[in-house]
């Protein structure tokens, strides 16, 4: 998650970026050319949706289109980390290990 220059219109001061470790995912945003603005798969404080009909049940009236590639083979949410100037946090741990996450990179010899 990082800050914006000027709040969104829902007055979001930063926005997250997701890097999905699935080749569909990848080949679709590929495919645009450009970032891809989207919106979770649930709202905030509620599960994930796990599959395009709950995600319909959910959200599809927001949606105007929702990409059902099957059940998600996901187990955990993504983690989530802020990150402002030099200072960084772990908002949510997640799927990806958390350990070393926030450790400053080591310099190549």
């Amino acid at each position: 998650i990082l800050p914006v220059r000027k709040p969104d219109r829902w007055g979001g001061a930063d926005q997250a970026f997701r890097v999905p470790d699935n080749e569909f995912l990848a080949k679709v945003m590929e495919s645009f050319g450009e970032p891809v603005l989207s919106t979770s798969a649930n709202r905030k404080g509620e599960p994930p949706a796990r599959s395009g009909q709950e995600l319909e049940k959910n959200l599809g009236k927001t949606l105007p289109l929702i990409i059902d590639a099957g059940p998600s083979q996901a187990k955990e949410p993504s983690t989530l980390v802020r990150w402002i100037g030099e200072k960084s946090e772990i908002l949510r741990v997640g799927a990806y290990p958390t350990e070393g996450l926030l450790d400053p990179p080591s310099e190549a010899p």
